[in-house]
């Protein structure tokens, strides 16, 4: 860290005065050096296990042993007691500063999650693990409170209500997964082409997973969010949640940590080739299926 913040308005504040008056005005710039010390040594304003010796030898000051300190605590630059003193609001006063070590721990995390994964990323940056577990346990705690009204809203907005007009005869239908077969979405299939996929949002997933009956759904659930990021998609989630919902264990929770786990582990899906080949060699036989029993009828 280069350089510290200080405030215009130190040379005329209260406590500036108070510590001149104690000390003379050479006391004001050590306590500009003891600021700059702390930027470049102690970044959080955390002092801690430092004596008032060892600050004062520190920034070299020049007067009584331990006059500086003891100035600085009466004035309140400096809270807390021998040992364990702290700058009174640093991380208020320098923020850019106070968050440098974080914000490197951050970066390393990322380059070693990009070659190795969150487990290994987790592992050798502990202190950036720490934090974005206590980020996601708040996030978690705070959408929790509004779990019941966003699962509402969820089952509201994917409600299947009949349709007005019925057709006469069934949509080709297309495989999903093996042994489960469901209606083609009219956007998939515009022209005789398949429209883009929807990228999967956390919104998206709660829609989805709604209709495969999965419980605890919150679109504000902070590792959904995460699972996103890292990559999970549609395909892989969907695929997670009809295993989770056959064995019993149709949660939210549970199926978004399984679908991590796969996306982490490499586990290998079905090529997207050969996936939509299968779909459209099944709606064709659907179709033609179709076709010979309403020919069948007109006969009739």
């Amino acid at each position: 860290m280069s350089d510290a913040r200080i405030s215009i308005s130190l040379p005329g504040h209260p406590k500036t005065k108070r510590l001149i008056k104690r000390l003379g005005p050479e006391a004001a710039w050590f306590l500009v050096r003891l600021f700059l010390w702390a930027a470049e040594n102690k970044p959080d304003g955390n002092l801690a296990g430092q004596s008032a010796e060892d600050i004062e030898l520190a920034i070299d000051w020049t007067g009584e042993d331990g006059a500086l300190v003891a100035a600085l605590s009466e004035v309140r630059f400096l809270d807390g007691v021998d040992g364990s003193y702290a700058i009174h609001d640093w991380a208020e006063h320098n923020p850019w500063v106070s968050g440098s070590d974080m914000r490197s721990a951050k970066a390393r995390w990322n380059a070693i999650k990009r070659h190795h994964g969150i487990r290994e990323a987790d592992l050798q940056v502990p202190e950036w693990a720490a934090r974005r577990h206590a980020e996601s346990d708040a996030t978690s705690s705070a959408a929790s409170n509004a779990g019941s009204t966003a699962a509402s809203s969820v089952s509201t907005a994917t409600s299947n209500a009949p349709s007005p007009s019925p057709s006469p005869s069934p949509k080709p239908q297309e495989l999903r997964d093996v042994g489960e077969i469901v209606e083609t979405p009219k956007s998939e299939a515009v022209g005789g082409t398949r429209a883009a996929p929807e990228k999967l949002t956390p919104a998206l997933a709660c829609r989805e997973l709604h209709d495969l009956g999965v419980s605890g759904l919150n679109p504000s659930y902070a590792p959904l969010h995460e699972a996103i990021e890292e990559g999970v998609d549609r395909e892989g989630l969907l695929a997670s949640a009809r295993a989770a919902v056959k064995k019993g264990k149709g949660r939210l929770d549970y199926i978004v940590a399984r679908a991590r786990g796969r996306l982490r582990d490499g586990d290998p899906a079905i090529p997207p080739a050969a996936k939509q080949a299968q779909v459209e060699q099944r709606n064709a036989s659907v179709a033609a299926a179709w076709a010979d029993q309403e020919g069948d009828h007109a006969a009739v």
